[in-house]
């Protein structure tokens, strides 16, 4: 039996994970070409910094964080995230005021061309009791480093120190943590059964094959987020 898998997650993180199982290796590997969208639920603790950005580092410093409330978590956050688009309309070459990149703008979210470019869409503050937090961060082309980067340089830039303690990847393109399986389900039933529900899935959803078609994802989320 050959088992693949379309995206990673290292020890460090957690969620939903996507495998082939024989013949759904191609479909794996178109999935992975594709390329979806990924959605995040990253805790940080406030008030000091570890040499690996994540609580099972060794601590290298720590710092005052009552100053630190939850408007300048948002604050920073919405900063990050226009900060990044912009870089990707300078990627592309075009002044993000031109009427080139609202042209751009329209058609849809922007990917990279190189898919080892990060790209964040979305990074928003969902639960704040300090020193723990909660951001929702929906990307792309991104791996944990990316991720607890992030969070150590929100820390920083709240004039405090934030490490990463929790990494959930909760959706993968149109699939979320309620279609997997959890360890203790590992099943031939189970597994059987959740085999019939991907391929329903994948079979009225062919443009998760296509990474033309992967915007699709992006404005459905901000349309819900809109309506909330």
């Amino acid at each position: 039996m050959k088992m693949h898998h379309v995206n990673y997650l290292s020890n460090e993180a957690s969620g939903i994970q996507l495998w082939g199982v024989n013949k759904g290796a191609l479909i794996c590997h178109l999935m992975r070409q594709a390329n979806s969208t990924r959605f995040y639920k990253v805790k940080g603790i406030l008030g000091y910094a570890t040499d690996n950005y994540f609580t099972t580092g060794k601590i290298v410093e720590r710092s005052m964080f009552k100053q630190v409330k939850r408007h300048h978590i948002d604050m920073i956050c919405a900063s990050m995230q226009s900060s990044h688009q912009r870089k990707m309309f300078e990627l592309c070459g075009l002044d993000i005021q031109s009427q080139a990149a609202y042209e751009l703008a329209v058609q849809g979210p922007i990917r990279p061309a190189d898919n080892k470019v990060p790209m964040l869409y979305s990074m928003k503050c969902v639960a704040f009791d300090p020193p723990d937090f909660t951001l929702e961060i929906v990307c792309i082309n991104e791996d944990d480093m990316f991720l607890k980067t992030l969070v150590h340089n929100l820390g920083l830039m709240s004039r405090t120190n934030a490490t990463c303690s929790q990494i959930q990847c909760y959706q993968y393109g149109i699939f979320t943590t309620n279609l997997g399986l959890l360890k203790r389900d590992w099943s031939i039933e189970n597994i059987m059964k959740n085999l019939i529900i991907i391929r329903r899935i994948l079979s009225k959803n062919k443009y998760l094959y296509c990474e033309d078609n992967q915007e699709a994802i992006l404005r459905e989320y901000f349309e819900n987020k809109q309506t909330i």
